[in-house]
C-alpha cells in the first residue's frame, strides 16, 4: 500500500511539474524606430542572434531565418519584418514538446520562449540607433 501511494505521490509531482514547463507559444514583436535602413535592419538582426550563439540560415527582403543547438534543444525561427515592426516566428523545434491544437492554439516548453525573448529583447536594444 506504501509503495501504491509513493508511485501516485511521485508520478504526480512529475505530471504536475511537466505542466509549468509547457507555455503558450510566443511570437515577440519588436517595433523598428523610423527612419532607419534594410541594412541597418538586417545588421541589427544578425547583431540579435549573434549575440546569443544563433546561426543565420537565410537572408533576404524582409526576411531572416535562424537556427540554435544546445544539447538537445534545437529551435528554427524566421524573423519577418518591414520598416515598422519585426515578429519573430516559429519555424521548427526539436524536444521542445511543441503542439499546436485544433483550434491552432500552440503550446511549446519555456526554453523555447526564453529563447525568443532574449533575441527580441536584444533586437530592441541593437536597433536603437544610440546603441549602434
Amino acid at each position: 500500500m506504501k509503495k501504491s501511494v509513493l508511485t501516485i505521490g511521485i508520478l504526480s509531482a512529475v505530471l504536475v511539474s511537466g505542466c509549468f514547463t509547457h507555455r503558450d507559444l510566443l511570437n515577440p514583436q519588436v517595433s523598428i524606430p523610423p527612419n532607419l535602413s534594410q541594412s541597418d535592419i538586417q545588421t541589427a538582426i544578425h547583431k540579435a542572434f549573434d549575440s546569443y550563439g544563433w546561426t543565420v540560415d537565410k537572408q533576404e527582403s524582409g526576411l531572416t531565418t535562424a537556427h540554435l543547438q544546445q544539447d538537445k534543444f534545437f529551435a528554427s525561427v524566421r524573423v519577418v519584418y518591414d520598416q515598422n515592426r519585426a515578429t519573430i516566428e516559429y519555424v521548427e523545434s526539436r524536444n521542445f514538446w511543441h503542439e499546436k491544437s485544433a483550434t491552432g492554439e500552440e503550446r511549446i516548453h519555456s526554453r523555447y520562449n526564453v529563447w525568443v525573448k532574449n533575441i527580441a529583447e536584444s533586437l530592441a536594444v541593437k536597433l536603437n540607433p544610440k546603441h549602434q
